[in-house]
This record gives structure tokens, C-alpha cells and sequence, in this order.
């Protein structure tokens, strides 16, 4: 479950188990658990700030393709959305 936040990195979830990603979308941070599907999250998030064409970057390096994506959010420090025309990380 995506949840926004007002922690700026990686912090814990309520049952302490599972590491909460940052994730960085339109000037605000949300945190998704590891296992979380990545793909359809980032798209919801992308969906809620009405951008159409986004960028998403994780760990500083962009994803040029659907296809580099992760599968989860397992690993990861950090992900940012960005709409199409504004720099990136």
C-alpha cells in the first residue's frame, strides 16, 4: 500500500518488518513496501498527478524502458517520478 509521508528516506513500516521506499512524485513523498508491485504503482502515482508521460528514476539512474523496471520495489533507496518535460535527477 502506497502511503504518502513527510520522511524524506527510507524508514520502516508499521509492523517494522518490511523496509517503506521514498518515493519522490510532484514536490511530495510517498512511501511503497518492498514487495509492492512497482509498474502499477508508479503508474498510479503518475495517474494522480495527472501526467500522462513521466520519467522514473531509481537510485539516480533514469528507465528508458517499461522493460528495465524491477518487478518490486525489493532493494531499492529511492524512486522519483517526474513529469515528461522537467529535468531529472
Amino acid at each position: 500500500m502506497v502511503r504518502k509521508t513527510d520522511k524524506n528516506w527510507t524508514t520502516r513500516d508499521e509492523d517494522g518488518d518490511s523496509e517503506a521506499i521514498p518515493i519522490l512524485c510532484d514536490g511530495e513523498t510517498f512511501e511503497a513496501d518492498e514487495d509492492e508491485d512497482f509498474s502499477s504503482t508508479i503508474k498510479k502515482l503518475a495517474r494522480e498527478a495527472g501526467w500522462g508521460r513521466f520519467r522514473v528514476f531509481v537510485d539516480g539512474k533514469e528507465l528508458e524502458k517499461t522493460s528495465e523496471a524491477p518487478e518490486t520495489f525489493e532493494g531499492l533507496d529511492e524512486v522519483k517520478i517526474s513529469k515528461y518535460d522537467e529535468a531529472g535527477c
